[in-house]
């Protein structure tokens, strides 16, 4: 019924891979081109029309709107709550058909900031293509639990600062000691917090895992440590959910609220308290019912619910829709685009911008506020 070509405007990943189904065109343009970017995209629509396009996050081609053919389905993916991802949707809201939000949290924020409702935003999670279930037995009380962080060392938005004192809290109050390991590189900031914290012998660091082995790390582990306090989807708890691994987050405002429920399929701490989080941890350590009852329903619910082949429909759906439907589209005749330079983002000086992240770190509900504003 359809025919998808995936378009790649600066190359891909040395590990990426095509799904056989896909078409796959790259534009290689140095991701400094500018303008270039946007001409390319034109003579490849031109040469390779398109009855529907899906935008990813894509900034060098939002001046491109207004101009792109009449005919042609456009729909922006906003994948973040950031004023930097959320501004071009709105301000381009009469020139696409629809934007899909990756979460209701971010299709909230949309609306908020519109001050209206849109009926043009429509929410479609993301999806995982999962291996078949891993075989999870009971975690016995003599053996330590074994936590798992996931994703960018990141101080401002991970808030991964707050892995040490949790960390120690557990270590304190438990029989067998959880264990920690870190996936998504390494930082010598962050080691040093474990050392003041007189846990860094608990802690391995595993680095930056490829993508196809990253599930399989995801299920050898217990519980999913959580400290963002940014998240407008949730990409990692739901691959860790789908392999059996507990996730334990702050009920931050966000897409794993979506994704987690509190008692059923994880366990949700207040944000931003470190003993709370801790606490939530612990109650797992002390009832391995609790975690077994806990990991079989966020397997249960992540392989129902956040299926690539269930994202893939509902992609598909709303572009036969939009095609076939009433258009409230406006836009322009290309030969009227006259391009616009693409102007780098102005940045404090690095030690003000130092400065700023050291303070919002540690003022977290503060960040929040900032990020519901801005692009940080």
């Amino acid at each position: 019924m359809c025919e998808a070509t995936l378009l790649a405007l600066h190359g891909t990943q040395p590990a990426f891979t095509l799904p056989a189904s896909c078409r796959f065109a790259d534009l290689a343009i140095p991701e400094d081109g500018g303008t270039a970017t946007a001409r390319s995209f034109l003579a490849w629509l031109e040469a390779s029309p398109q009855d529907a396009l899906f935008l990813n996050d894509v900034s060098e081609l939002w001046q491109l709107l207004p101009f792109l053919p009449q005919s042609t389905v456009v729909v922006m993916v906003v994948h973040d709550e950031g004023a930097r991802y959320t501004a071009p949707a709105l301000a381009n809201l009469a020139a696409l058909d629809r934007i899909v939000a990756v979460s209701h949290h971010v299709a909230r924020v949309l609306e908020r900031r519109a001050g209206k409702s849109l009926e043009k935003v429509v929410t479609i999670h993301n999806g995982v293509t999962f291996p078949p279930e891993p075989e999870r037995p009971p975690r016995e009380a003599n053996q330590p639990l074994r936590l798992l962080y996931a994703g960018g060392i990141d101080f401002l938005k991970k808030g991964v600062q707050d892995l040490a004192p949790v960390l120690a809290r557990t270590s304190a109050h438990s029989a067998q000691p959880p264990v920690l390991s870190i996936a998504g590189g390494h930082d010598q900031r962050l080691q040093a917090e474990f050392g003041r914290c007189h846990v860094a012998q608990r802690v391995t660091w595993l680095g930056r895992i490829p993508r196809s082995e990253c599930l399989g790390v995801m299920a050898e582990h217990d519980v999913l440590l959580l400290s963002s306090r940014v998240e407008p989807f949730g990409m990692v708890t739901v691959e860790a959910m789908g392999m059996g691994c507990v996730p334990v987050a702050y009920d931050v405002p966000s897409g794993t609220l979506e994704i987690v429920t509190d008692g059923v399929s994880g366990l949700l701490a207040r944000f931003p308290n470190r003993r709370s989080l801790a606490d939530c941890v612990l109650r797992l350590d002390r009832d391995r019912q609790l975690l077994l009852r806990l990991s079989r329903r966020a397997m249960a619910d992540a392989r129902r619910l956040f299926t690539a082949e269930r994202a893939a429909k509902e992609y598909v759906t709303l572009a036969w829709s939009a095609a076939s439907g009433p258009r409230e589209v406006r836009r322009v005749p290309v030969r009227e685009w006259k391009p616009m330079p693409t102007r780098p983002r102005l940045a404090p000086r690095p030690g003000y911008r130092r400065a700023i992240r050291r303070f919002l770190e540690s003022h977290p509900r503060l960040l929040r506020w900032a990020w519901q504003r801005m692009a940080l």
